[in-house]
């Protein structure tokens, strides 16, 4: 958790409240195609420091990419417990954690 407290949380705020948000504006731009949760959107992060490292591979997205990683298992863990709201869509319906659009692909 190191990677994602100290300098990075009072830059940017709560790791899970920040990828809740990114869910919302992923699912706004989306307009209802697929529905995304935080976990996904840190996933989805993840996806691009992998997609930059295919061009030139670097210490900072293997860094950040564990950094996703930790956010990835801290909202999995928060959402078990009970103590994050599970994602919602614009809609306000529920998305779960799971990747649940294979069946929309």
């Amino acid at each position: 958790m190191e990677l994602v407290e100290g300098e990075r949380a009072e830059a940017y705020g709560d790791c899970v409240a920040l990828h809740h948000r990114v869910a919302q504006l992923f699912n706004a731009y989306m307009d209802g195609k697929v529905e995304a949760s935080a976990y996904d959107a840190a996933v989805f992060l993840m996806l691009v420091k992998i997609a930059r490292m295919r061009h030139k591979p670097s210490t900072d997205s293997h860094i950040d990419i564990a950094g996703y990683a930790s956010i990835c298992q801290t909202i999995f863990e928060e959402e078990e417990e009970g103590k994050a709201k599970p994602s919602t869509s614009p809609s306000g319906k529920p998305v779960r954690s799971e990747y649940e659009l294979k069946s929309q692909w």
